[in-house]
């Protein structure tokens, strides 16, 4: 179970790295007029949902300790099943807010279970 809950962590910390890359200097304009990055940012956000769903299923406790992770995994169902109500506004909010505090949290509980093996 615990090495499950690694690779599902490493999993979302990797899908919101690469995500980071794609927004790295944009404004909120060029965000929403760049169709190409909203489709980059929410096949991320879809990989961070689904590794988060993963750990909500297999461990609540760790899922509870990471920002906004239940947030991310009602996007990801969005995203994933109401393509025509993605609202492209909200995501970028997401995303440019809230990114940074999931990345450190998820990796301070990679180091912690690979601490305690």
């Amino acid at each position: 179970m615990q090495h499950d809950c690694i690779a599902f962590l490493e999993a979302v910390r990797k899908a919101a790295v690469e995500l980071t890359t794609y927004i790295d200097g944009y404004t909120e304009q060029q965000y929403l007029s760049d169709g190409r990055t909203q489709r980059a940012v929410e096949r991320c956000v879809e990989i961070m949902g689904e590794g988060l769903r993963q750990i909500r299923d297999t461990d609540l406790s760790l899922l509870n300790k990471l920002p906004h992770a239940s947030q991310i995994i009602g996007m990801r169902n969005i995203i994933v099943h109401e393509y025509g109500d993605i609202d492209s506004a909200i995501v970028w909010h997401a995303v440019s807010t809230q990114l940074a505090g999931l990345i450190a949290a998820v990796q301070n509980e990679i180091d912690g279970l690979e601490r305690n093996g």
